[in-house]
């Protein structure tokens, strides 16, 4: 039996995150790529959205399952977790792997004629790229514990 790892966002992340929920008018797009730049958070907001909100939704972006949640229910959440994880920190090389295969997917997908308007789906799949090895769980284990699109599901396991 494979134990899962706990993990971490980074206080960097945190506090960005403070400062966009707390303005005027909350802006989902830089919110939405505050999470993108971080694997746990983006790993943690799906499990937080599968686990309330979907009913069966399948989810094809960070802004998709922010949108689902709502800004007042994450900031709740996301204070609950800033206590949570004092202290603790995450950063390595497969952090910054995931960024770059989410930049870099996404930039493919734009220039493809057969993923333009998958951006979104593909900078995802770049994120969760390394989830298993972070989690120290298969993959087919943590897929399927998320709402992600059946489109997305696939393109793990092909």
């Amino acid at each position: 039996m494979i134990k899962s790892k706990e993990l971490s966002v980074s206080s960097t992340q945190y506090v960005r995150l403070i400062e966009a929920l707390y303005e005027k008018d909350p802006d989902y797009k830089k919110i939405t790529k505050i999470i993108e730049i971080d694997v746990i958070l983006t790993y943690k907001l799906l499990r937080l959205v599968n686990s309330n909100f979907t009913l069966g939704t399948q989810i094809t972006s960070i802004h998709h399952a922010l949108s689902i949640l709502g800004i007042d229910a994450f900031t709740k959440w996301l204070s609950l977790a800033m206590v949570q994880n004092l202290g603790k920190a995450s950063s390595s090389e497969l952090v910054k792997t995931a960024m770059i295969r989410s930049k870099m997917l996404e930039l493919m997908a734009g220039k493809s004629s057969v993923l333009v308007g998958h951006e979104d789906e593909m900078s995802l799949l770049g994120i969760l790229s390394v989830i298993d090895v972070l989690l120290q769980e298969p993959m087919e284990e943590i897929v399927q514990k998320l709402p992600l699109s059946e489109a997305l599901r696939k393109t793990f396991f092909t």
